[in-house]
């Protein structure tokens, strides 16, 4: 598979791409429609990103994948398969006042897709990811959000009309589509 972020065995897909995953992830989802395919409809309606590894797959409900350049985590349904058989283990809700945010998420959809611009979603990250604003230590806390604000406030700072010109960038972007 071509498409996915990728972090070790673990990979984010949007849910537009699920038709070319591998067949591996294929059969997982299609153990889970045949259980229920009502349950699994709905999962596929509501969910954004679906994350595979080799023995888990999660749903994963994003809060403005498109618009936000790192969109938080709201929930997530978690199964977990071995051999031909899976279990629900259930969901969970995201942290209110600390929630998980996704990043490089123009890894997660091919070059084609429509919901945000994936080159300025690339310039994002590439811009941030290669300044000084994280520290090597810290940079595992920044699936949080508060860490993640903390660190883009000050990347800012440092660099307020950079800064300034990628927001109006990006939200031009949007702009366009609505016209």
């Amino acid at each position: 598979m071509s498409i996915g972020k990728r972090i070790g065995k673990t990979v984010y897909i949007h849910k537009r791409y699920i038709d070319r995953l591998d067949s591996e992830y294929q059969n997982m989802l299609q153990l889970i429609e045949n259980k229920n395919k009502e349950f699994y409809n709905n999962l596929l309606d509501k969910s954004t990103i679906i994350k595979f590894d080799s023995k888990e797959l999660s749903f994963i409900e994003c809060i403005n994948f498109d618009k936000s350049l790192n969109p938080q985590i709201r929930k997530w349904h978690k199964f977990s398969f071995e051999n031909d058989n899976f279990k629900y283990l259930g969901f969970k809700t995201n942290s209110a006042t600390n929630p998980l945010i996704l990043h490089k998420k123009e890894l997660m959809v091919c070059n084609d897709y429509d919901g945000f611009s994936v080159d300025l979603a690339k310039k994002w990250d590439n811009m941030l990811f290669t300044s000084n604003i994280l520290e090597f230590s810290e940079k595992k806390k920044i699936g949080r959000l508060k860490y993640w604000k903390n660190a883009i406030t000050l990347f800012a700072k440092e660099n307020k009309i950079i800064y300034d010109n990628f927001i109006k960038e990006w939200e031009a972007s949007f702009n366009k589509k609505v016209q």
